[in-house]
């Protein structure tokens, strides 16, 4: 799936919800993957997957609470930044994801995105 639509995808599925709880429930170096829910004993409702990841930024446990976009894409002068600061690999995308209690925003670099909506 093109990365924007993904993108797309998870930040207007997670605005229907006043909230959502997140878990990191594997990396290796071909995925990453957040699994999305609204409490711990309900089934998961969204699975972020970022395949081949270069670098991670993240706790292990997390919540956003539905205010502005939950993951944008770093284009412009900050992906020149974070580009040189982490000498991130040719073909690898740099992803911003805002969680609550987390002063500044985490960040996956990884060279794809794609999600599953399970309900």
């Amino acid at each position: 799936m093109n990365k924007y639509k993904c993108i797309e995808i998870i930040n207007k599925y997670l605005s229907q919800y006043l909230w959502m709880d997140f878990e990191l429930c594997r990396l290796d170096g071909g995925e990453f993957i957040l699994f999305g829910y609204l409490d711990e004993m309900e089934n998961d409702k969204i699975k972020i997957i970022f395949k081949e990841p270069y670098m991670i930024s993240c706790v292990l446990f997390f919540s956003y609470e539905g205010k502005g976009n939950f993951i944008t894409l770093v284009e412009g002068d900050e992906f020149v930044r974070l580009n040189t600061m982490y000498k991130v690999t040719k073909d690898n995308f740099i992803f911003k994801i805002k969680a609550e209690g987390i002063d500044k925003n985490m960040i996956v670099i990884a060279k794809e995105i794609d999600c599953e909506i399970i309900e």
